[in-house]
């Protein structure tokens, strides 16, 4: 996948472009918006993956059944009655259900033949209506049968759902709009969106190819092309991995977004820890019981390990070649680096057509462990996954150019993307247009500070 990204007042960065490509590498020094920029474009893509408008048809679906459920005709003396009300109620269930099934068979359709499909099930979902009206109507008068409240409420559950079905791209617009926000918000942890506009200036704007996303003072702007909804919607996962540390303190991280989730709106309070990793969390939770399709690279990072991580049911350990588990807890950050994008490759979570984030991966590895996490990555990139990493290391880069020098690429510019973040916001401009000779200059820079020290010390 390649992708053409402009962005303008983003934190510190104050104008860039970035070229997306299997392997994409940007490194720089810290505080100059590198993890901006990823968040970013993480939570965008994250957003236009998912099918927002079918997961706000079934949520509406669903919420008309359980308010259904309230109706049993309790406190109905006559038997064949109450029979009569359970019965009318149970047949608008079922047409609800049957609907809810074909929405989900239809889940993997490209988002205008999703919205066609939609309008071909409007008269379905109008016949339903229907029979809800006529129940509502032959109860008029019996209040035991079903309460006027609760009528009232579903009556507009249903003209909220036949609303959103006859208008699928301004209800689409409007969803995408909404969870990009907060997905925002919630990956930064800010309050507003207005704190990712660099200081001093009014607008921010992301261009993703035709795709546009705009930030000032009137608000909030999005510009989505077909096009563009319908290649991300293709990828298999869109995955940030950043820091193991959440990974060791994950039971008290679950548990407090548990109670959050409870005692208040989950976008009310800011805890500290962004939402990519309760998404990724939520990914190994699901996972699937099938093999990873890239067993070559899972095997290279068990050898590495002496094991590998495990789930049995919600828990998470480590499992050494012996066949000892250890809690993860005892685990060094290093291993739970490695042991986690392990794991994500066992339980397929990463497969070809993926799109993976990876802040500053040789945190806690030595060097011999970064380049054994390179050649996973280039594997990775070869079988169809997107990577985008940002890194501070001269040994990962440097291992990039040695293994990537071996491999069989034929237009190393569609394989390869290298960018340095430089102080004062923008992109640093190589003296060489070649992608291997730029990975060399930028690993040059990343050493700079260390020659300096040599040369001062003779």
């Amino acid at each position: 996948m390649k992708l053409e990204v402009s962005v303008k007042n983003l934190g510190q960065i104050k104008e860039a472009n970035f070229h997306i490509r299997p392997i994409t590498v940007i490194t720089g020094p810290n505080g100059t918006g590198k993890s901006f920029f990823t968040k970013s474009l993480y939570s965008i893509l994250n957003v236009v993956n998912k099918n927002i408008y079918h997961d706000s048809i079934n949520q509406m679906i669903l919420k008309i059944r359980l308010r259904l459920d309230v109706i049993r005709g309790f406190g109905i003396q006559e038997q064949s009655e109450a029979e009569s009300i359970s019965g009318d109620i149970q047949e608008i269930k079922d047409g609800l259900l049957q609907l809810q099934k074909e929405f989900e068979r239809a889940n993997d359709l490209k988002i205008i033949d999703f919205f066609a499909f939609t309008a071909a099930k409007m008269v379905a979902m109008e016949a339903i209506y229907q029979s809800f009206l006529s129940f509502c109507q032959k109860y008029d008068n019996n209040p035991k049968a079903i309460s006027k409240n609760n009528a009232e409420i579903i009556n507009s559950y249903f003209e909220d759902f036949l609303k959103q079905a006859k208008s699928p791209a301004q209800y689409y617009s409007d969803d995408i709009r909404q969870h990009l926000e907060n997905e925002l918000k919630e990956n930064f942890q800010i309050s507003s969106l207005s704190d990712l506009i660099s200081f001093g200036k009014d607008e921010l704007e992301i261009r993703i190819d035709e795709f546009c996303l705009k930030l000032d003072n009137n608000g909030f702007h999005l510009g989505m092309p077909t096009e563009f909804i319908n290649e991300v919607a293709n990828l298999s996962n869109v995955i940030f991995f950043e820091s193991p540390a959440y990974w060791k303190v994950r039971d008290a991280l679950n548990s407090a977004q548990d109670n959050k989730t409870i005692f208040q709106h989950k976008n009310d309070v800011l805890t500290g820890v962004p939402k990519y990793f309760y998404d990724l969390d939520t990914a190994l939770k699901t996972k699937t019981k099938t093999e990873g399709a890239f067993k070559s690279a899972t095997d290279l990072l068990a050898r590495t390990l002496g094991g590998e991580f495990i789930f049995k049911g919600d828990e998470l350990s480590f499992k050494d070649k012996s066949g000892r588990e250890i809690s993860k807890n005892l685990m060094s950050f290093g291993m739970t680096n490695l042991g986690m994008i392990q794991a994500l490759l066992k339980y397929n979570i990463i497969t070809a057509g993926s799109f993976i984030f990876i802040d500053e991966p040789e945190t806690n590895l030595h060097p011999d462990w970064q380049v054994k996490l390179v050649e996973v990555l280039l594997l990775l990139a070869q079988g169809g996954v997107n990577i985008v990493i940002t890194t501070h290391s001269s040994d990962l880069v440097k291992a990039l150019e040695v293994k990537i020098k071996k491999l069989p690429i034929e237009v190393m510019e569609d394989f390869l993307s290298v960018h340095f973040v430089d102080i004062g916001g923008e992109l640093l401009n190589f003296e060489s247009e070649g992608r291997l000779q730029q990975l060399i200059e930028s690993r040059s820079l990343l050493n700079a500070a260390y020659e300096e020290l040599y040369f001062s010390d003779l």
